[in-house]
């Protein structure tokens, strides 16, 4: 065969071998960022450990996206509210900066927030990767589809949950002095995450306490028992109340009429609003910290026999330690 019938031949072949090789070098051209892990789960028990995170995020990608040398980290959060769960997926620079984050939840099983999470994280970083046809069946809705473009954060609403707390509460301006009380409160808190709203009905009461009265050199002892409804929202471990409380104030005074006690009642009405931190000690158990401030709009004066012994002040505070128990 000549020359002139070996060259076409020969160009063809190689015009076919080209072709046939461009897609391999074309997928390759695609970057393939790498980053490195740190997943935060808080001991929280019943979630995943973070070999289930990487298992997930390796089968959705055409890759494997882990390195211990990447510059570019992933940080993946897992906390809990009562009953309910809740994650975040960022992506962070070197210097910290956060480049790309996203959250789920409320979930009502760990397992599903950390498919979920990996399914988000592989969008970003291989979106070939799962729309291409190794891409298992979606794990957060099965079903409906999920795809590259639209993914579903909406698990099934988790149901409302209940606390209970019991606190130790030291009161400004309740008494004569300074007074410790005890408070028990019953609440039901509606998951809406990332924040919670909860309702409670709380009961407090402060003991006897004694210190001097308004006027001369009499002494004076009060003892209240209060009633308050507490509307709160909560934003991760932060939360705002505000608190309409109802009761009774009695106060004794032993030097009238020779001695003898002589006791009054006082109504008390008072608003105003609550602010503190909760942190998550176990799974159904949480240790709370918050300050009072109340206004008495109705300002009155204990008067005994016609006599003022004490005056409330217009404002009021407590400092309160609790524990609360969801269930």
């Amino acid at each position: 065969m000549s020359d002139r019938c070996t060259a076409p031949i020969f160009s063809a072949f190689l015009a076919l071998l080209f072709l046939l090789s461009t897609p391999a070098w074309a997928a390759d051209a695609h970057p393939r960022p790498l980053v490195r892990l740190t997943y935060e789960r808080g001991g929280i028990k019943g979630c995943p450990e973070e070999q289930l995170f990487r298992d997930v995020l390796r089968a959705r990608m055409s890759y494997d996206p882990f390195s211990a040398a990447a510059e570019t980290r992933l940080v993946v959060t897992i906390i809990r509210k009562g009953q309910a769960y809740g994650g975040r997926a960022e992506l962070r620079d070197k210097s910290g900066a956060v480049l790309w984050p996203r959250a789920l939840g409320p979930f009502a099983d760990c397992q599903s927030l950390v498919e979920g999470l990996g399914l988000a994280v592989s969008v970003k970083l291989d979106p070939a990767g799962v729309e291409g046809p190794k891409a298992p069946p979606p794990l957060i809705a099965p079903e409906k589809e999920s795809t590259a473009s639209t993914l579903r954060t909406d698990e099934p609403k988790v149901r409302p949950w209940i606390n209970s707390g019991a606190s130790i509460v030291l009161g400004l301006g309740v008494a004569p002095r300074p007074a410790v009380g005890i408070a028990v409160d019953v609440g039901l808190r509606l998951p809406t995450w990332p924040e919670a709203l909860w309702v409670a009905l709380e009961v407090r009461v402060f003991p006897p306490a004694e210190g001097p009265a308004d006027v001369g050199t009499k002494r004076v002892r009060t003892w209240q028992v209060n009633t308050a409804a507490v509307p709160c929202g909560h934003w991760r471990m932060i939360f705002g109340c505000g608190v309409m409380e109802l009761g009774s104030l009695w106060g004794t005074s032993t030097t009238i009429r020779g001695g003898q006690a002589q006791t009054a009642q006082l109504f008390h009405f008072a608003v105003g609003g609550r602010a503190g931190a909760e942190w998550q000690a176990r799974e159904h158990l949480a240790l709370r910290l918050s300050v009072d401030a109340l206004f008495a709009p109705l300002r009155q004066g204990l008067r005994i026999e016609g006599v003022p012994q004490w005056v409330a002040p217009v404002m009021a505070g407590a400092f309160g330690t609790s524990f609360v128990i969801s269930f």
